[in-house]
């Protein structure tokens, strides 16, 4: 996971950009980091690039397998943290791992000088960046049905954590502050934006105490500096804990080279750009990991397939989900190729057989192809709709978004006229 940033073009070559080592909050978190070992082998340097924004650079070459930077593990915020700290107290019932190191920074801020994380609250966005599932709900209601749909989830999961907040801690007189809606929100979105993940092994090996606080696993943590790296789905870095002298490091290399003042990256997961406008807030022309998402209603608008009593068992039976229906640059998922050939042939008596083999009749190749053209038509409609029905008023990163999904949905029916999509 990651900070908010604007959408990026697909070069990660950036030279042009703009020096913020000057910054009081980052000469104050660096200096604070380096007072407790922060290993900087490469002279990282944050700099403003054009595309992104405020990215982390290095003022020397980087190799292949060069240490980036090395932080003390006790500098991460991690659930070890927090069970050291005085919310334990407070707690009645287990919290999630996120909902609990939002608790934590909304506490933490609030301590203002006399928290020891000062340097490194003060590093962080306030109040939270403005994110799409963040807008009033009339705004949202405007949203396309596929960026509704994220939003609502993300919606959702946010008054989750506000509400199960709310029922596990007993608060006194003065702690109100810690539910108060504005500062949870800030935190979540930071933490859900920010936080990396760790091995909850290597953290219960350490110490299992406690662990009945948590209603999940302790597999996340807020990284000091690293949460400054912007993502790319190109990047190839490692995160490993390390031991040196004794004391456990968390460690990030590059796996590949970078230019002096290139700005470098770490990849937050396979995500499509639809996950990273609604969650982040930006997305990346380009994108490897993009599709057009679809929908078995659309399926049944579009394509001359209809589904008996049979058919539609046997697809709830194997529990195709939504999520899993899409196309992209490598053809039909494939839960949509199933489906379209679950609809497409209603005499077949073991679709079994031919799906998870993935042996087809040989006339189904044609079928897919055909029924993939009018479903990327369909869309291709539907998203020329969009362009022109939400209001200018909204972000510009949401407008260019629209206007980019048109443009990658012809790109797939250019392929597709090229035979370029996967139908084997």
């Amino acid at each position: 996971m990651g900070r908010t940033k604007r959408h990026r073009s697909k070069n990660r070559h950036q030279p042009n950009s703009l020096n913020l080592s000057n910054d009081p909050a980052a000469i104050s978190l660096k200096q604070w980091l380096k007072s407790h070992e922060f290993a900087d082998p490469l002279k990282l340097q944050l700099r403003s690039f054009a595309a992104t924004g405020r990215g982390v650079t290095s003022t020397k070459s980087v190799r292949p397998l060069d240490v980036l930077m090395r932080i003390p593990f006790d500098l991460l915020i991690t659930f070890d943290t927090i069970r050291k700290s005085k919310l334990v107290g407070l707690l009645t019932r287990p919290l999630s791992i996120q909902t609990l190191l939002a608790l934590f920074l909304v506490k933490e801020r609030h301590k203002g000088a006399q928290s020891e994380w000062k340097s490194y609250i003060d590093s962080l966005p306030y109040p939270e960046p403005g994110l799409p599932w963040m807008e009033h709900p009339d705004e949202i209601e405007l949203y396309p049905e596929d960026l509704k749909y994220l939003a609502r989830n993300l919606q959702g999961n946010f008054q989750e954590c506000l509400e199960s907040a709310r029922k596990a801690l007993a608060v006194d007189k003065g702690l109100e502050y810690l539910l108060e809606e504005p500062s949870l929100r800030w935190a979540y979105v930071l933490v859900n934006t920010r936080a990396v993940y760790v091995d909850p092994e290597y953290l219960m090996s350490k110490d299992s105490s406690n662990v009945e606080l948590l209603a999940d696993a302790p597999f996340l943590a807020l990284c000091p500096y690293l949460d400054l790296i912007n993502h790319h789905y190109l990047a190839k870095t490692k995160a490993t804990v390390v031991s040196v002298e004794g004391r456990a490091f968390y460690e990030l290399a590059s796996l590949s080279g970078f230019k002096r003042y290139e700005q470098f990256f770490i990849s937050y997961g396979a995500h499509s750009n639809e996950k990273l406008l609604m969650e982040y807030g930006f997305f990346i022309p380009g994108n490897l990991f993009d599709f057009v998402r679809i929908s078995l209603q659309e399926i049944l608008d579009s394509v001359a397939v209809s589904l008996d009593d049979r058919q539609y068992k046997y697809i709830k039976n194997y529990e195709f989900h939504a999520d899993d229906l899409y196309v992209n640059e490598n053809g039909a998922s494939f839960v949509l190729k199933a489906i379209l050939f679950v609809g497409s042939y209603p005499n077949i008596v073991d679709y079994a057989s031919y799906i998870f083999s993935n042996r087809y009749p040989n006339d189904f190749e044609q079928v897919l192809s055909l029924s993939t053209r009018r479903l990327l038509e369909f869309k291709l409609a539907a998203y020329r709709k969009d362009v022109k029905i939400l209001p200018k008023s909204n972000s510009e990163v949401m407008n260019d978004f629209l206007r980019y999904r048109v443009q990658f949905v012809e790109r797939l029916l250019n392929l597709l006229d090229e035979n370029k999509l996967c139908f084997s």
